[in-house]
């Protein structure tokens, strides 16, 4: 894998630790709505696909039924779920050598772009970031592979060179959506899916460490 100039990042699972919030939240829509409530492992799977998805898995639902339980859990979300992010060891250290080291960074996430820009802000991971993508309230962009074009649109439109740009995700979702654009994908190991989930990915990182080596950029020395 050449060095690429920009790097995109899922948010859930690979910058942040949001399964706690997330479960919690869909847990809460699901009873408050009367359906049934998975345990938490598999709940626990359901972290980082598109919401829309996500609960016509559970509720078996479509149309207004299901824009209903989408809407309900946004609203528990964003006043409870969201507060429980907080960033991988080590995921501070990697965007900050990555800016010194000159590399255009985004992230691209199937999560509502409010959310993600609020959970960035959250945890002072936002100043790393010259774009961040995301899904809008109406659906429009849930898919990754989209979310993933407007990230590398807009760094091109800033004047970065987005050519062998790579995504860095913790799900299957990561992959297609990287190579349904077109770029390179590294699967991390430290997020929500499984090893089975890698198939397709260019290289696997196993932490924040190693992806900084597959990325071709030395950690500085930190007192």
């Amino acid at each position: 894998m050449t060095t690429p100039a920009c790097v995109l990042f899922d948010l859930d699972g690979t910058l942040t630790d949001s399964a706690p919030g997330v479960t919690g939240s869909m847990a809460h829509t699901l009873g408050r709505l009367g359906y049934p409530v998975p345990p938490v492992h598999e709940l626990w799977t359901l972290v980082g696909p598109p919401l829309e998805s996500n609960f016509r898995r559970l509720t078996g639902q479509d149309g207004a039924e299901l824009q209903h339980a989408i809407d309900t859990y946004r609203e528990h979300y964003g006043t409870t779920g969201l507060l429980g992010s907080e960033p991988f060891a080590g995921i501070g250290d990697l965007l900050d050598d990555l800016r010194a080291d000159g590399r255009a960074l985004a992230v691209a996430s199937s999560k509502s772009v409010e959310f993600v820009e609020r959970i960035l802000a959250n945890t002072g991971l936002l100043p790393f970031f010259d774009v961040v993508a995301g899904a809008r309230e109406n659906g429009r962009l849930s898919d990754k592979a989209v979310v993933v074009t407007e990230a590398l649109d807009r760094l091109a439109t800033l004047g970065h060179d987005v050519t062998g740009a790579v995504l860095v995700g913790d799900r299957e979702h990561d992959v297609i959506g990287a190579r349904a654009r077109g770029i390179g994908c590294i699967f991390v190991t430290w997020g929500y899916g499984d090893a089975a989930e890698a198939t397709g990915a260019d290289a696997v990182a196993t932490s924040p460490e190693q992806l900084a080596g597959l990325l071709g950029v030395r950690p500085r020395s930190r007192a």
